[in-house]
């Protein structure tokens, strides 16, 4: 039995260390296990830590990225403004530099109207496209130049284009640029359309000395416009035969205005003189014939019958010539329309015809249609006042007879009434 149950005990105890082994191998392996898990749960912690770490440098970074972007929003909107400065500020440049070479061009243009612009040095035009703080300084000293001519007298050799169409090389004495003077050939204006003198003809009668010197601030248009003064009958003479007409209606308006005024003054104080002597009765005057009627009446129908025949009588001579400087008055402006509106046809029949286009030529035939139109109120404006003061004498002597006459015949009717 012996030897029949010894494997049997050899082999539980193999078994046992076998199930040792298990045990001891299963403890180490929850130990390592165990030890696994430990580090996982460390490496764990160690990710979360980092990943913490990362999510907090993220959300830097998107910080930083957003504040980026604001300061290149702005730094574009700033480049976006600036550039439309320089934009604006390249339009305006280029508006300054047009407006200076156009400046440059009118003074130019303006310069060359008066003489001292020959007295100065060769003038540069300013290009657009080539336009330098050297230009501009130029322009600048070409008007201080002009600024200096203009008020000083030099005396220079130039042409002198006289009356005949002769050109003469002369000596003149610029005041400026306003008077030129050759003492070979009196005054001179200044022609900017060839650059050259022209003699004053007729010369203007202006005395010379040396302690004083005349000065033409028009330019020498004065000079030429005195010397060229036409006396009233040379002046008035393209008003024609309705100037004439005009003329004549004065003269007899003026006439009979004169004469009414006259008689009209005499006759008012020849009734006021008959007024404070009514006792006196004079028959130069209206008053003193028609209380001299009114004495002859016996009864209150015939006073009223004297006085309404005398009145009716007296009254048209007052008023006689009013009328007529009424009509006078109205026709005077009238022949003046009449002569304007036939001188404008006559211009400009003449345009039409012989195709002229000279605005000079055009706008002195319309100074001369208009000069009957100036008569024509010339002569209106005083006849009509002067009917009018007429008018007024008339209405007031004729208010004093009336007046007068009335109470006349009031004071005799009650005297009447006493006697009876």
């Amino acid at each position: 039995m012996c030897s029949l149950f010894t494997p049997i005990f050899c082999h539980a105890g193999t078994l046992e260390q076998v199930l040792n082994d298990l045990k001891a191998s299963g403890k180490r392996d929850i130990s390592a296990y165990k030890k696994i898990e430990n580090d996982k749960a460390v490496g764990l912690q160690d990710i979360k830590k980092v990943l913490t770490l990362r999510n907090q440098q993220l959300v830097e970074i998107n910080r930083n990225n957003r504040e980026l972007e604001e300061k290149i929003l702005s730094v574009q909107n700033a480049l976006h403004t600036k550039q439309q400065q320089v934009e604006k500020n390249k339009q305006a440049i280029d508006d300054i530099i047009a407006l200076t070479v156009a400046q440059q061009k009118n003074f130019i243009t303006n310069g060359e109207q008066f003489s001292g612009w020959n007295l100065s040095q060769v003038h540069q035009p300013i290009v657009g496209s080539e336009f330098t703080i050297g230009d501009l300084r130029q322009f600048w000293l070409e008007m201080a130049e002009q600024f200096v001519i203009s008020g000083q007298v030099v005396k220079t050799t130039g042409e002198v284009i006289l009356p005949s169409g002769e050109v003469v090389n002369s000596e003149i004495i610029h005041t400026g640029p306003f008077s030129q003077y050759s003492i070979d050939y009196g005054w001179l204006k200044f022609e900017p359309s060839r650059q050259s003198w022209f003699q004053i003809q007729p010369q203007p009668e202006i005395e010379l000395s040396m302690s004083s010197w005349v000065v033409d601030p028009s330019f020498g248009y004065a000079f030429d416009s005195f010397s060229q003064r036409d006396g009233w009958f040379a002046k008035y003479k393209p008003a024609g035969i309705i100037g004439v007409l005009i003329t004549l209606l004065a003269i007899v308006g003026f006439s009979i205005g004169v004469a009414r005024l006259f008689v009209l003054t005499k006759e008012k104080r020849a009734v006021d003189n008959q007024v404070t002597q009514l006792d006196t009765l004079n028959d130069n005057n209206m008053l003193g014939r028609v209380v001299a009627e009114l004495q002859t009446s016996k009864t209150n129908q015939q006073m009223e019958d004297i006085v309404d025949a005398s009145i009716s009588r007296e009254l048209p001579w007052l008023n006689k010539g009013i009328g007529t400087l009424a009509v006078l008055a109205a026709i005077a402006p009238l022949m003046g329309l009449l002569g304007t509106v036939g001188g404008i046809i006559e211009t400009f029949t003449a345009i039409t015809t012989q195709g002229v286009t000279n605005s000079d030529l055009l706008s002195g035939g319309i100074a001369e249609a208009l000069l009957t139109t100036k008569l024509g109120l010339l002569v209106a404006i005083p006849l009509l006042i002067l009917h009018c003061v007429i008018r007024s004498k008339a209405q007031v002597l004729a208010e004093v007879i009336e007046y007068q006459v009335s109470s006349l015949v009031v004071d005799m009717r009650y005297r009447k009434g006493d006697k009876c």
